[in-house]
């Protein structure tokens, strides 16, 4: 009779628990630095200053004779845009005009006088502003420059939505004063507001 060999004792099976992947952590997005620019006349003519949030650190990016205002930040942190009436090669008169955040490269970007409250798309490759009456958008390098109400009524002050895909405006004198919105090529105007007047 053959022999038969013992059965072969086999290793206990041990079940590991899946460990399960942690989560990718939510990417925040970076955090730029908080200086705050602003107009001043501490120095008998206004120009535009940089400061730190806890007041160190000004700066006078401006620096020039004519009367600088209403700067405003590009949404990367890297150009202001603001107002001046500086002398240009054509004439003097409010404009818009684009700096670096040092105050280098100055560049007027805007040829109608009487240009002011420019406000950056959220991209920041445009700027709206207002002049004479109208709403208008250029681009941040001068380009393009569009007048989008074209109306015999006073139109100022425009916001472009976070979006980038409309504009905010006030319409009409200081007693009717009234919020209107409009795509960003200008068309399609609606009225928000029907008491008032409405202020900026």
């Amino acid at each position: 009779t053959p022999a038969v060999s013992p059965p072969t004792e086999r290793a206990p099976v041990t079940e590991t628990a899946e460990v399960p992947t942690p989560a990718a952590a939510p990417t925040q997005p970076p955090v730029f630095p908080c200086d705050i620019v602003f107009d001043s006349d501490r120095d008998a003519n206004l120009e535009i200053y940089r400061m730190a949030p806890d007041g160190s650190g000004l700066v006078n990016l401006t620096n020039h004779p004519a009367d600088d205002t209403e700067p405003v930040w590009s949404p990367d942190g890297t150009h202001i845009a603001f107002v001046s009436n500086r002398e240009n090669e054509s004439e003097g008169g409010l404009n818009i005009y684009v700096m670096r955040a040092d105050g280098s490269d100055v560049a007027r970007i805007t040829n109608q006088n009487d240009s002011r409250y420019p406000d950056w798309s959220p991209s920041g490759n445009r700027i709206a502003f207002s002049s004479q009456g109208d709403i208008f958008i250029v681009d941040a390098s001068g380009e393009h420059e569009t007048n989008l109400t074209n109306s015999p009524e006073e139109d100022s002050q425009p916001k472009i939505s976070p979006d980038g895909q409309q504009i905010a405006w006030l319409k009409g004198g200081e007693n009717n004063r009234q919020l209107f919105v409009m795509d960003l090529d200008g068309q399609n105007a609606r009225q928000l507001t029907f008491e008032g007047p409405i202020f900026g």
